[in-house]
């Protein structure tokens, strides 16, 4: 929603930094249908893939991971609560010198997906640009 507010913003389309209705109602529709289309297989990824949890190491990695999410929303930063869950299932594998139980293999895939994603939106971005104008 942010960055709808940015873009209506610099265009000139308003004056102030407001999320308009609209776009609080595309958000949500497009989080929840990529939640139910694709959110078993990020949920089973981090409930089972990356490390086998018990119920104790689940409340352990939520509550760390709710501590780190609230803390970054009381400052305003953003952060993805997927990568915040995702590794503190990776610590709470590693806790109790456990480390040899994480599957790295899963957390070395998520991490190159983490660090393409950006690069590969921002081309695409460009690609449709470069469409869009010459249309």
């Amino acid at each position: 929603m942010g960055v709808i507010a940015a873009l209506l913003l610099a265009s000139g389309h308003t004056t102030t930094m407001t999320v308009p209705l609209w776009a609080k109602v595309a958000t949500g529709l497009a989080l929840t249908m990529g939640t139910a289309l694709g959110g078993w297989r990020i949920v089973k990824t981090i409930g089972h893939r990356i490390f086998s949890l018990t119920p104790l190491d689940s409340v352990a990695s939520q509550a760390s991971s709710t501590a780190v999410i609230l803390g970054a929303s009381l400052l305003g930063a953003p952060v993805s609560t997927t990568h915040v869950v995702a590794s503190s299932v990776v610590g709470v594998g590693g806790g109790r010198r456990r480390w040899k139980h994480v599957r790295w293999q899963i957390v070395r895939e998520m991490g190159i997906a983490w660090l393409t994603t950006i690069p590969a939106a921002a081309l695409l971005a460009v690609i449709v640009l470069v469409i869009w104008r010459v249309l």
